[in-house]
């Protein structure tokens, strides 16, 4: 509680103590220590962003560690340098890894709708694609010329002829059979054999045997009854003939298909992949076997001889086509793989189909990998916002980290929506560390929402955006910004701009002793700066290019902000910058549209008469206010009836309203300056127009912290010097917001000139003096205030307020 003085023996504050922006004073050493170099080309470049000693021991240990589960999430503002932190971690760390194995899809003998996944040492995924085109081109070449080779048409030739003998040798001896019963063995146009009876030594046709008597008839049918056995057996060993010299041929290109395939294939298998797995060896045996029953598709025929193959035809030879999916071949350690746009197919793979006649077809050789086979056996990186938009992606990666296998699989036919071809390729052993990069809000989302996100995400990496200002931490920001003047082609920056830079930073981080870590948007002031640089023909950024800079910055995104403050002069929105009013005082707000941020004062009124209902917030009643906004109103009560009512009840109805606001009001930065109204309607004092009022109030009555303090005075600022500065306008900001009051070069003139002010204040009291010139006044031994006080006044007040309604009371009474 302060003292009880004249308003007139208040001190007049004076600019050298009100807060000042961030300069190099501000620290323990002098500015040629602190900043010791000419311009930031003396400086070694800083490489990364600023390091972040807490998010960078946690990313350390969930990278570094081994174990399933310790998938890590790295929380923080965008534009903090979590990637770039990242990047710098894993750039160390996966070289120290093993190479993953190469991934190779080859076709299945058994199933050819579930293709084989074949792991194979880095680099010899290719090599095996390679190999079999190569077998692939070589049997093509070489079992065609085999096959009409002298040699092998010699064989064929002597297989033929030995069968040709034996059926002539057979033939003879039925048509010898024949001639005993009288028969002649004949064929007919078809080929087909005929037996003619003889008769006088002449064969009669169907017509002539019918013209002969019936006995002569009998004796044929009777001898043809003999004959029939003979026939069948003739065609009986006719067909076993055929059958064994088909058998034998065969066998002749069989022998000569093996003989030239086994030795390629086992050459194949033994040189390079006899050790590699199991399945590759059973695949090796099984692709011999399949090209041994399956020669004749080496063999040109017809069409392909007259180049008129079938482009739409399935590929005879796609057993040999090997699909390396993933290929480590040039790779040097582990692989990381930053996957920007995780849709469902871009992260697990998709299964691609060609279209014939209407309907869709594929085979191993279609299939694709994402980004997850990719970083299989490495890191995994994607933004967690992003994973989250796509669907199927957030769900089918927590099933694959659970499995511990990737499978590529078709999401139309996963949802049940799509018919397909129901191709399953095998699905492929998983070992990733999978990297989120998100907000804290999504982090914490999923935490409370998902039990799956919390078994797998053993670590969060928490950056910051903001970091200590020390001799230290400026040593690394002019390094840093002489990297990124580096990164971004531009000129370098003298003394003068890194310092600017510094205090902007600051104001960035609202805080004196704090430097912002947005890293993307320093970059882009620096690109700003040094056109500005570029225009006026300097060699180095300069002071005056960053201010440029900066003020070219806003006034790009601040129309909004113009035509709202141009309202303030137009008469469109009632405010004042000089005069007193009673339970009349100016608010201020910050408002956002898109990155710009901006204070603008409105006018807050307030007013107090008889009644019950005690304060009565205007925008709550019409549902214009958010919860912080209707809690700091309550807090007035408390005080009030902490200061008024300690042993009778207020009896006091008090209104409060932002007059000509017609949007949602929220926060409690204006419940001090809603009190300083109710408590000049009350005592019935003016209060000065030329002051604007920010802070929170508790219910003791302590001004309490509030953000876009910088904001909220430039905006009070910008009102009345356009009015007119006359030296008695100026803010009450709290106490506590004297650490976070870097004002802009224009306030920090017209404070030096003694033509704007900041008041900093820790108690209530000290703003009511300030704005009506009279002492708040204290409390006495009888439990009133003197009543030439501010206190005093509004005590008489509610006191007569209390006994106005007490006898309306005994007067309803009465009645």
């Amino acid at each position: 509680m302060t003292q009880s003085h004249a308003a007139t023996d208040l001190p007049a504050p004076r600019a050298a103590e009100l807060p000042r922006g961030m300069t190099s004073e501000d620290v323990a050493l002098p500015a040629r220590e602190l900043l010791p170099f000419e311009t930031t080309e003396d400086l070694e470049p800083l490489d990364s962003v600023i390091e972040q000693s807490r998010a960078m021991g946690s990313l350390e240990l969930g990278l570094s560690v081994q174990r399933r589960n310790y998938h890590v999430f790295i929380a923080g503002p965008s534009g903090t340098g979590r990637r770039t932190l990242a990047h710098r971690v894993l750039d160390k760390l996966a070289p120290q890894r093993p190479t993953p194995r190469d991934v190779v899809y080859l076709h299945n003998f058994e199933d050819r709708d579930a293709p084989i996944a074949i792991l194979l040492q880095a680099g010899r995924g290719k090599r095996l694609k390679n190999d079999l085109d190569a077998l692939l081109d070589h049997l093509r070449s070489s079992l065609p010329a085999a096959f009409q080779a002298p040699a092998h048409h010699t064989r064929l030739q002597q297989i033929i002829a030995r069968s040709n003998a034996r059926g002539s040798e057979a033939f003879s001896k039925l048509r010898s059979g024949a001639a005993e019963l009288g028969f002649e063995i004949g064929t007919d146009e078809d080929g087909d054999l005929v037996a003619l009876p003889v008769v006088d030594g002449e064969a009669l046709s169907d017509e002539q045997v019918m013209a002969l008597g019936d006995e002569s008839r009998a004796q044929i049918d009777a001898a043809r009854e003999q004959l029939d056995p003979l026939l069948a057996d003739f065609v009986h060993a006719t067909r076993e003939l055929e059958h064994e010299t088909r058998e034998k041929i065969l066998d002749a290109q069989r022998n000569l298909v093996k003989s030239i395939v086994e030795p390629e294939v086992r050459k194949l298998s033994r040189r390079v992949y006899s050790r590699e797995s199991d399945e590759l060896r059973a695949f090796f045996k099984q692709l011999r076997d399949d090209i041994l029953d399956n020669a004749g598709a080496f063999l040109p025929d017809d069409d392909e001889q007259q180049g008129q193959q079938d482009p739409r035809a399935p590929d005879p030879f796609v057993a040999f086509r090997a699909n390396v999916v993933v290929d480590h071949g040039e790779s040097d350690g582990a692989p990381v793989v930053f996957e920007t746009q995780p849709s469902f197919y871009r992260v697990f793979g998709k299964i691609e189909r060609r279209v014939e006649q209407g309907i869709y077809l594929t085979d191993h050789t279609m299939i694709r990998a994402g980004a997850l086979a990719r970083a299989n056996g490495g890191f995994l990186i994607c933004h967690a916002e992003d994973v989250l938009q796509f669907p199927g992606v957030w769900e089918g990666l927590k099933l694959n980290l659970r499995n511990k296998e990737v499978q590529i699989v078709d999401l139309g036919e996963t949802a049940g929506l799509l018919p397909t071809s129901g191709l399953k390729p095998a699905p492929i052993p998983l070992d990733v560390k999978l990297v989120l990069i998100g907000s804290n809000h999504i982090y914490h989302l999923l935490f409370g929402a998902d039990d799956d996100f919390r078994k797998l995400f053993q670590v969060k990496a928490d950056f910051d955006h903001e970091i200590a200002r020390t001799p230290e931490t400026v040593e690394q920001y002019a390094r840093f910004l002489a990297g990124s003047a580096k990164h971004n082609d531009c000129r370098g920056l003298t003394r003068d701009a890194v310092a600017r830079v510094l205090r902007h930073s600051s104001r960035m981080a609202e805080a004196r002793d704090r430097l912002s870590l947005r890293a993307n948007m320093l970059g882009n002031l620096l690109v700003e700066a040094n056109y500005h640089a570029a225009r006026a023909g300097r060699s180095h950024i300069n002071g005056e290019d960053v201010d440029t800079a900066i003020v070219e910055r806003v006034h790009r995104s601040s129309l909004i902000a113009d035509k709202m403050h141009n309202d303030l002069h137009d008469g469109t929105v009632l405010l004042e910058s000089d005069g007193a009013r009673v339970g009349v005082i100016n608010g201020l707000a910050v408002l956002s549209v898109g990155e710009h941020a901006f204070g603008r004062p409105y006018r807050i009124t307030a007013r107090t008469f008889a009644g019950e209902a005690g304060v009565v917030n205007i925008e709550r009643e019409v549902e214009m206010s958010g919860g912080l906004h209707d809690k700091g109103v309550q807090i007035l009560s408390g005080f009030l009836g902490d200061h008024f009512a300690k042993d009778a009840p207020l009896k006091l109805t008090a209104t409060v309203a932002f007059e000509q606001s017609y949007a949602m009001v929220d926060g409690d930065s204006a419940s001090s300056t809603w009190l300083f109204a109710i408590l000049s309607s009350l005592a019935n004092l003016p209060l000065r127009q030329g002051i604007a009022v920010t802070g929170s109030v508790n219910q003791l009555g302590d001004i309490q912290v509030i953000g876009g303090v910088n904001e909220k005075v430039e905006g009070f600022f910008r009102f009345c010097a356009r009015r007119g500065l006359d030296g008695s306008q100026g803010v009450i900001i709290p106490a506590g917001n004297t650490r976070h009051f870097i004002p802009s070069e224009e306030v920090e003139r017209a404070i030096d000139m003694g033509l704007f002010h900041v008041w900093p204040i820790e108690r209530i009291e000290q703003g009511i003096e300030r704005l009506t010139g009279i002492v708040a006044g204290e409390r006495g031994e009888d439990g009133r205030y003197p009543l030439d006080t501010v206190f005093g006044r509004a005590q008489a007040r509610i006191d007569a307020l209390r006994k106005a309604g007490s006898d309306d009371d005994s007067k309803a009474d009465k009645g």
